[in-house]
Order: structure tokens, then sequence, then C-alpha cells
């Protein structure tokens, strides 16, 4: 399983299924286009970035399909995956981190 996968993904319905807390992949699709980036069953949801640039943290199961439907047909989705084992999953910022961030 690779440590960390982003997946620049297009509009459309992305054919995975997640569970748990925090949302993991639990089965895929044969022609989902996350088999491209490297996704594999087991990894877990990190972060979403959205249209406008807007990156959600920390998510639940629910949350991750919701902002995923909601934005189906977006131009562009980043999703971040990360293999649990290795890596944490990364917290939402601070106010005053995200104001470091835009110096």
């Amino acid at each position: 399983m690779p440590d960390e996968v982003l997946a620049c993904v297009f509009p459309g319905p992305l054919g995975f299924r997640m569970e748990g807390e925090p949302p993991m992949v639990q089965s895929m699709e044969e022609d989902s286009v996350l088999h491209d980036f490297g996704v594999v069953v087991g990894m877990v949801v990190d972060t979403i970035e959205v249209e406008g640039g807007e990156t959600h943290y920390e998510l639940t199961t629910e949350q991750a399909t919701e902002l995923l439907q909601q934005y189906e047909n977006a131009d562009e989705r980043i999703l971040r995956f990360i293999n649990s084992d290795v890596h944490d999953v990364t917290p939402t910022p601070t106010p005053q981190e995200e104001e470091e961030e835009e110096v």
C-alpha cells in the first residue's frame, strides 16, 4: 500500500465506498478513476480540497460522502489518501497556522 496518494479528479462519480472514522476505502469499482492514481482498499481519506481551494480536514465518513456528492460535478477535486499505519490524519489548521501559510 502506498504511504500517500493525491488524486486530482474531474467531474463524475469516483466509484468507491468508504466506512469508519476516519473514512477508510472499503471497496472500489473495477472502473474507478482512483485506480489510476494508485489508491487501494484500506487507504484513509485524509483531506478533500474542493473548488475555490477550500480544504476539509478530519472528516467523518458522512462528511466526506456529502462533500463528494455536493461537488460531484466540480471541475476539480483533490483527495489525499493515506496509509494510516504510516501517517496520522492531518489536523485542521488553527486560524494562526492558516494566516502563516498565506504570508
